[in-house]
């Protein structure tokens, strides 16, 4: 009965090792990421702003596309 009492504490302690080991990583991963400098956000917005204002000419060059079809003027046969 001892033999197992021991084998147990042993795996106890093995597993809070590991916990604290995977604990210290993480941290030091966040210490990192809060060192780096955050990149300027207004990237995304003129992204969307150029996608907006090209929407209406593209569909001008194509016809094709399904949202353009109802504006498409259709040729006469």
């Amino acid at each position: 009965m001892k033999v197992l009492a021991k084998q147990k504490q042993r795996r106890q302690r093995a597993r809070r090792v590991k916990i604290a080991e995977t604990a210290r990583i993480i941290e030091a991963g966040i210490a990192a990421a809060k060192s780096l400098p955050l990149p300027p956000p207004q990237r995304m917005v003129t992204q969307t702003k150029n996608r907006r204002k090209h929407k209406t000419k593209k569909c001008a060059k194509k016809p094709t596309l399904p949202q353009c079809t109802a504006t498409a003027v259709v040729p006469p046969p």
